[in-house]
């Protein structure tokens, strides 16, 4: 859904179906991704918790230049290095924002931590409702990661909760419904161009139009579509090898998905090709397969973390 979501950026008229899907898709695709996130994410007091920390910003710098260099290129622009390490380019926002919520993770006091989960959960959505009164983005789209980090903290502490086995209770019939019923609602009405307002990325003062008061009303609205869309979708997607295959490589995924497309919608361009939703669909699925195919070549991975690789050579 992120690659899919991320294929349909920028190509859908407002006012049409596609729209329509991509505003379906934009209200949990990234919360639920993040939600997985926390649910993978522990709290180590070990030297190998600081290297993974600075793998993943190792991660970031490779493919904020490969995405630096592509747009370049593709854009005909000349490089610019302004603020090259804090503003991270599209979707590459969710490293440095996943090594902030890991270092906030450490930096609480474990009895804290274990014995507050409700309180913590409860700040970490004031929190989240509260950083749209920041005026400007600051670095690192801090405007993203402070409105995610509710779906964070409760992946984290959904270890607690065996969430399939309370959903179990739930009839698959009235997931479904409940799925098309929304779907239909975003095609139907809620088709218009609410970027801003979905993508919880912004200040609540960006887009004047709906007011402040609108804008945070909006990203209440997100936060608890996107629960329960989450919630639903994990009631009808069973729990499969497969899929937990596909799991263990979605760094690779997210990572290399965002030059990928740059490149084919360079070409789609070149071809006078609409990239119409059907196609954009096709395509995401050409990119997931593909890169879940290519994830197990060891040169994939040595470009996720060049540097962590030929150190371990080396030494």
């Amino acid at each position: 859904m992120v690659v899919f979501g991320h294929t349909l950026k920028g190509k859908i008229a407002s006012g049409s179906f596609g729209m329509g899907v991509y505003n379906f898709i934009y209200i949990f695709h990234m919360p639920l991704f993040i939600f997985i996130s926390g649910r993978f994410s522990q709290k180590r007091k070990n030297k190998r918790f600081f290297f993974n920390i600075l793998r993943l910003l190792e991660t970031y710098i490779v493919f904020q230049i490969i995405l630096t260099l592509l747009k370049a290129f593709v854009n005909h622009k000349s490089i610019v290095l302004t603020n090259f390490f804090f503003t991270p380019e599209w979707a590459m926002w969710y490293l440095p924002a996943l090594v902030f919520w890991r270092l906030l993770l450490h930096i609480i006091p474990d009895n804290i931590l274990e014995l507050h989960a409700k309180q913590l959960t409860i700040i970490s959505f004031i929190i989240g409702i509260g950083g749209g009164f920041i005026p400007f983005d600051t670095y690192f789209t801090s405007h993203h990661t402070l409105a995610s980090l509710p779906f964070f903290m409760m992946g984290y502490y959904s270890y607690r909760v065996n969430i399939r086995e309370k959903l179990s209770h739930v009839p698959s019939w009235t997931a479904w419904c409940s799925l098309t019923i929304l779907l239909l609602l975003c095609v139907l009405w809620f088709n218009g161009k609410f970027y801003y307002i979905l993508t919880c990325g912004y200040s609540y003062f960006h887009h004047p139009i709906y007011g402040v008061a609108g804008n945070m009303i909006g990203r209440i609205i997100v936060y608890a579509l996107a629960i329960f869309i989450s919630l639903m979708l994990m009631r009808i997607v069973p729990a499969s090898t497969k899929m937990a295959k596909w799991g263990s490589v979605t760094m690779i995924i997210y990572v290399f998905h965002p030059p990928l497309l740059i490149i084919i919608n360079c070409l789609l361009k070149v071809f006078s090709i609409s990239c119409s939703l059907p196609l954009s669909f096709i395509i995401s699925i050409v990119i997931t397969i593909f890169l879940v195919c290519i994830s197990r070549y060891k040169f994939i991975n040595i470009m996720v973390n060049p540097v962590t690789y030929w150190k371990s050579r080396i030494l």
